[in-house]
């Protein structure tokens, strides 16, 4: 049997507060000093977020209007429908980067694969840029910061749950 639990109150507030004029969606940028690869980022990702399981789970939302919706297992998960890569280099000035940021908030999120997507910027300046999206559901603004700083350290050796990262840039509109 699939796995199935309810969203919280306040998880289902914020999923019923999605509009197409305001996602509920928590932005991040992390620009990293020196250059990260898909793989890399794959075994992050594998080693920190993914480790929670909201991360490979969607939300299934109830047909009735009353009707709760709540967390199921995503059967036909895939990390690569997660994570994309952007081969163009950018220049170190943000304001190619502030675009593409933007252009990324005003869009909404497929609901039948876990809400979570991951660009990856792989030449950006002389190092890389990460935008993460994130739905308010999964988690809040606060403690999503703390996990993408936690994934983050000067030292890349560190574990294969670590970015290779100077000091990161957290900006969650």
């Amino acid at each position: 049997s699939m796995n199935r639990e309810p969203l919280s109150n306040a998880d289902f507030a914020l999923l019923r507060l999605d509009s197409s004029t305001n996602w509920m969606i928590v932005t991040a940028l992390i620009t990293l000093e020196s250059r990260l690869d898909s793989t890399r980022l794959n075994r992050v990702l594998e080693h920190s977020m993914l480790r929670q399981p909201r991360f490979r789970q969607r939300i299934v939302q109830s047909r009735t209007l009353l009707g709760r919706a709540y967390w199921e297992d995503d059967a036909s998960f895939l990390i690569d429908q997660h994570i994309h890569c952007l081969h163009t280099p950018l220049p170190a000035d943000t304001g190619l980067l502030e675009q593409l940021v933007s252009r990324l908030m005003s869009v909404g999120m497929d609901f039948s694969h876990p809400l979570w997507q991951v660009y990856l910027v792989e030449q950006y300046g002389s190092g890389s840029a990460l935008v993460m999206r994130i739905h308010h559901s999964i988690a809040d603004g606060i403690s999503l910061a703390k996990m993408l700083l936690a994934m983050t350290t000067a030292n890349p050796d560190e574990s294969p749950g670590k970015l290779p990262a100077g000091p990161a840039k957290i900006n969650a509109p």
